[in-house]
């Protein structure tokens, strides 16, 4: 049996493509971006490096010869790269978006929603075959024999979709075609004797052998299937839509569901034998069949648990979010009119169900069932949406919409929510307060585990970050040099972050200032801002920014700039490897002594960042008794995010000062935070 391991956390949107890379692997996501993770411990990966060359989705990726990797995008262009993430060839061809990829004896096929496949020779980059005449969406697969064999999503006729097939190439001639499965095929694996595998919306997996006979079917009962892979060992997993992937033998046995908490698009088998998998939550997740790197019985019971109730919710439509989709309402899927942009989100009727689809290429993509009660916002689908008004000094009176889903984390959905419409950091706490009023915030169990596992330490080895800027105002307390003009630029163009380069002219400029102290507050601004795309940390002078911050003083402009600074090192992995903690003292100093509300909140910021990461890193920490302190003089957010970091430092022995804290100074807030990290330190 595959049990929980870990999860990957790094990308913000659907995960669309998984490879194995080394002793690590590399995932793709509807986010544009590809990152390459390492393994740092038993159970634990991080994101060593993020791939930011594709300018649209990326869908999928497959390990090449060399130790590289492929890339098929959005964009219609296959990216080959070497084991480090370096661009090596762009393979441009393809009239529509790269969906499918497979790689074998240096060759490397691709599947596009064209209704074309194309085989290249990776070495010299040239297209030797071109395999036109699908019916849309393609999926591909190499043969050892020499034989190319394709999938095709189907075309629309009328009210119905037809002509979805298996088709099996020598060269460039088509030699069969295999109409068994009832809907679009969407996955294809070879299998260790020359046979292999396909995967359909039908509901199906079909096992074929070399010459292209169905010798059998093994049927999930009708949700959709995506990825495929078979295993070392000849087990066949299959990513599905009802969020789980299933497990199946060669002989036709269903062995194994494992649940996950949203839909699974693509999986596959890692160098060790383990399973990776990739989701619409754009979260990657490990699973293995060995004892020594299974996860605690705790942390798997409570993952288990809560996927578990997200698979229940789906297909039972329990959410207490709302009234219930009128199903009968919506248009047929058989109907569909054309989608009005890309990446465009409908609900259908589908066979009497309500199922959430998005347009893509040239079809609707099925993304998963309705939950009853779910509406839409941005594209995104939602329990509950509600209606928020905000005093903005900047903007007067703001009316927005929050979204968020049953048992998330008021907390996290605040601070998305802060940092997606650029508000002060101090409405944080007054949104988290607001959601749970709304009935936002209910922990799918109530285990001593669950309360545990999702109070801290926070998901990954980055922190909490302070990303809220006026840039022209600042730029005009500077002055308005051309290279700090183009440096602005790039720097107020968020939605381009994953491909843009921060230019060297403008951060020497920038660099320069820091030299007068006259300057400080505006020119650490913008450094504050620099450290928050994914190319600040390796353009910065690191040494001399710990320099300035650890001597800004204690006047509030200098001061909150400074710590704020300091946090925002933690935004990438990049910046926090370049920690220095002889600045601990200064802004630890601040925390405690400081009596402007949003400076204590940045220093405990920064001090829950240290501990989270040590956390990650499993390294001692020494900044409890600073959390422990600065959480005796805060209120509100800042004290929740000195609890946070207590928590993450809940492997120390706790004294009174602590205790008193979290049974004193919280009087009643956070009880669940607070009853999870005393009953941490318990056991």
């Amino acid at each position: 049996m595959f049990e929980f391991v870990s999860e990957c956390i790094g990308h913000q949107n659907d995960i669309r493509g998984v490879c194995t890379l080394g002793e690590g692997f590399v995932t793709a996501s509807r986010d544009r971006l590809a990152k390459i993770w390492t393994s740092s411990g038993v159970r634990a990966y991080d994101a060593v490096t993020t791939v930011l060359v594709h300018e649209h989705w990326v869908n999928a990726v497959v390990g090449i010869g060399g130790g590289g990797f492929a890339t098929g995008s959005q964009d219609g262009v296959a990216r080959l790269f070497d084991h480090n993430g370096a661009l090596m060839k762009s393979l441009k061809g393809h009239t529509g978006p790269v969906t499918s990829l497979h790689y074998a004896n240096g060759k490397l096929a691709t599947g596009s929603w064209d209704g074309s496949a194309r085989v290249w020779d990776t070495s010299s980059g040239t297209c030797e075959h071109i395999l036109q005449g699908h019916e849309n969406g393609v999926c591909v697969l190499l043969l050892d024999n020499g034989i190319i064999v394709t999938g095709s999503a189907g075309e629309q006729q009328g009210n119905e979709i037809v002509g979805y097939q298996l088709r099996m190439w020598q060269g460039t001639t088509m030699v069969k075609s295999m109409k068994d499965h009832q809907s679009a095929v969407r996955g294809l694996c070879g299998l260790s004797d020359g046979c292999f595998a396909s995967a359909s919306n039908d509901g199906t997996v079909r096992v074929w052998s070399s010459e292209g006979d169905c010798m059998r079917t093994m049927d999930n009962g009708g949700v959709f299937n995506f990825g495929i892979v078979a295993t070392g060992n000849d087990l066949i997993a299959v990513a599905c839509d009802d969020c789980c992937v299933r497990v199946w033998s060669r002989d036709g046995d269903l062995l194994q569901e494992i649940p996950h908490p949203s839909t699974v698009w693509c999986v596959c088998e890692l160098g060790n034998g383990d399973i990776l998998t990739g989701s619409s939550d754009g979260v990657a997740r490990v699973f293995s069949q060995e004892e020594s790197r299974i996860s605690p019985e705790s942390v798997r019971s409570h993952y288990n648990e809560g996927s578990q109730q997200a698979r229940l919710a789906i297909a039972n439509k329990q959410s207490n979010g709302g009234k219930a989709v009128d199903v009968e309402s919506l248009p047929q899927i058989q109907n569909a009119p054309q989608g009005d942009s890309e990446g465009q989100v409908r609900m259908f009727n589908d066979g009497g169900v309500a199922m959430v689809y998005q347009w893509s290429g040239c079809n609707w993509d099925p993304i998963g069932e309705v939950m009853s009660g779910q509406e839409e916002l941005d594209g995104e689908m939602f329990d509950r949406i509600i209606p928020v008004e905000l005093e903005d000094p900047g903007k007067g009176l703001r009316k927005l919409k929050l979204g968020f889903n049953n048992g998330e984390n008021p907390f996290l959905i605040a601070q998305k929510f802060v940092n997606k419409h650029g508000l002060d950091e101090g409405h944080v706490e007054e949104i988290a307060a607001f959601v749970q009023q709304n009935g936002g915030g209910k922990p799918a169990t109530e285990s001593k585990e669950a309360q545990v596992f999702s109070h801290f330490p926070l998901p990954g080895i980055t922190g909490l970050t302070f990303e809220t800027v006026k840039l022209d105002m600042v730029l005009s307390k500077i002055n308005d040099s051309k290279p700090l003009e183009d440096l602005v630029r790039v720097l107020g163009n968020t939605n381009r972050y994953h491909s843009s380069s921060l230019p060297q002219s403008g951060i020497d400029c920038l660099t320069s200032m820091l030299n007068g102290d006259e300057l400080l507050f505006p020119v650490l601004d913008l450094f504050r801002i620099v450290m928050t795309h994914p190319g600040g940390p390796s353009k910065v002078n690191a040494p001399l920014l710990w320099e300035k911050i650890s001597k800004a003083g204690d006047s509030l402009a200098d001061s909150l700039t400074a710590s704020r600074l300091a946090c925002n090192f933690f935004c990438h992995r990049s910046g926090v490897e370049l920690y220095d903690p002889s600045v601990n003292d200064y802004i630890v100093h601040l925390g405690k002594t400081h009596e402007n509300k949003n400076v204590k909140l940045a220093a405990a910021t920064f001090v829950l960042n240290v501990c989270n990461m040590h956390f990650h890193n499993c390294t001692d920490c020494d900044l409890l008794p600073a959390a422990v302190a600065i959480g005796n003089r805060c209120e509100g957010e800042a004290l929740k995010r000195c609890l946070i970091a207590i928590g993450c430092c809940s492997s120390a022995d706790y004294d009174s000062s602590v205790t008193d804290l979290l049974r004193n100074k919280c009087n009643g807030q956070d009880p669940g935070l607070v009853n999870a990290i005393l009953s941490k330190n318990k056991k």
